[in-house]
C-alpha cells in the first residue's frame, strides 16, 4: 500500500487486498475461487498501469469515503 499510495509506483497492483478482491469479483462477477485464477491474467493486461486500475477500483467501490 505504502508503494501504490505513498511512493506512486506505477505497476503496483496489491491482488491480496481484501476491497480490491471484491472490487474485481463485483465488476467482472468473479467467485472467489476465479479472482485466484483469473487475477494474474487481469494485473498482466493493466501493466504498465495496474496502479491507476487499483485506485479506480477503489474509487469505485467506494465513492463517498474516497471524495
Amino acid at each position: 500500500m505504502i508503494l501504490l499510495f505513498t511512493l506512486g509506483r506505477p505497476g503496483i497492483l496489491p491482488r491480496e487486498d481484501y476491497q480490491l478482491r471484491k472490487a474485481v469479483c463485483e465488476l467482472y462477477g468473479y467467485s472467489e475461487a476465479e479472482y485466484a485464477d483469473r487475477i494474474d491474467r487481469l494485473i498482466e493486461r493493466w501493466q504498465p498501469h495496474a496502479s491507476l486500475a487499483a485506485r479506480y477500483l477503489y474509487r469505485w467501490r467506494n465513492p463517498k469515503k474516497n471524495q
